[in-house]
């Protein structure tokens, strides 16, 4: 019985989720000497099934007319799926909370100006609609706040495996 238990456990943990994001991201509170807009690419993996564990990596920069940002996070995180246990539903639901690390640079464009580096702690909170078209494919919209006050819309797609 112990031994159907744990075979049970690892299958349904050795499944896991790959999603692509791409989007855009603003920040409010900036003035005219920050850059305050820009795009990011966003890829995460996920396991598990009400509450699942995962990590991501998004890559962002971002322009104005005398600076330019470029900027990556590593982060690991708890995801809750409330309908995760429904098979076969076309819309879940998700609320995620990320934390790792933030590498970024920021430059002034002109002669002789050099770049700024920075590393620091990061988090995203965010939620999330997964729609699933096939059983395995399907779209996802992710709204969330990164730590640096930048405001994420993001839109891609999941492959379960």
């Amino acid at each position: 019985m112990l031994i159907c238990s744990f075979l049970i456990c690892f299958e349904v943990s050795a499944n896991f989720q790959a999603k692509f994001y791409g989007g855009t991201w603003k920040n409010p509170n900036t003035n005219n000497n920050k850059v305050n807009s820009g795009t990011l690419f966003k890829a995460a993996l996920v396991t598990g099934n009400i509450f699942r564990f995962g990590g991501s990596f998004s890559y962002s920069q971002g322009t104005t007319s005398t600076k330019s940002l470029v900027q990556g996070d590593l982060c690991f995180g708890l995801y809750m799926y409330p309908m995760g246990d429904i098979s076969g539903s076309l819309f879940q639901i998700s609320l995620y909370l990320e934390a790792g690390g933030l590498v970024g640079s920021e430059e002034v464009t002109g002669l002789g100006s050099r770049p700024t580096t920075n590393s620091d702690l990061s988090y995203n909170v965010g939620v999330g609609l997964d729609i699933h078209l096939f059983q395995s494919f399907g779209f996802n919209f992710n709204v969330e706040n990164h730590k640096m006050n930048q405001f994420r819309m993001l839109f891609g797609f999941f492959q379960n495996y």
